[in-house]
């Protein structure tokens, strides 16, 4: 007969002190804007980096940020999956730099560069309009009222 040992840790969902020990977990995350002046916003397991570049060393101070949080990752075993992370550059008057500079990575991994991102359901494109927003939501309603019609006529 053998024995198996379980291990197990976390916090019971819906807890008290759960969001507390988040908040202690990530706390060394939120001390990169003070290091790297880039502003960190957090949702969830979820983190955006963000940061004004407008001269090699705001490149080389966000490129640090990355660095540091990949290896933040991988000291708490985290797993970043870098599939979903890209770059969205809302101000292309600064492309110059980004077509010079070294390709933003994160462990070894190139970062994308995209068009337009999902956050909360909502899509931000480079020029913060509602365009690519606007046209996905009146496709899925132009599909789902076909469904719907189709479903009657037959």
């Amino acid at each position: 007969m053998s024995s198996q040992l379980a291990l197990c840790s976390g916090t019971i969902q819906g807890s008290g002190i759960g969001p507390l020990l988040l908040v202690l977990y990530i706390n060394e995350l939120a001390a990169l804007r003070y290091e790297y002046k880039v502003t960190v916003k957090f949702f969830a397991d979820d983190l955006k980096l963000c940061a004004e570049i407008s001269t090699d060393i705001d490149i080389q101070n966000f490129t640090s940020a990355l660095n540091c949080a990949s290896e933040w990752a991988n000291a708490w075993q985290l797993q970043i999956s870098v599939s979903k992370c890209c770059i969205l550059q809302l101000n292309r008057r600064c492309s110059i730099l980004f077509s010079e500079a070294e390709p933003f990575c994160i462990s070894g991994a190139r970062l994308s560069e995209c068009d337009s991102v999902r956050d909360f359901g909502v899509i931000a494109n480079e020029s913060l309009t509602p365009s690519n927003h606007i046209a996905k939501i009146t496709t899925t309603a132009h599909q789902r009222v076909n469904i719907l019609v189709w479903s009657f006529t037959s």
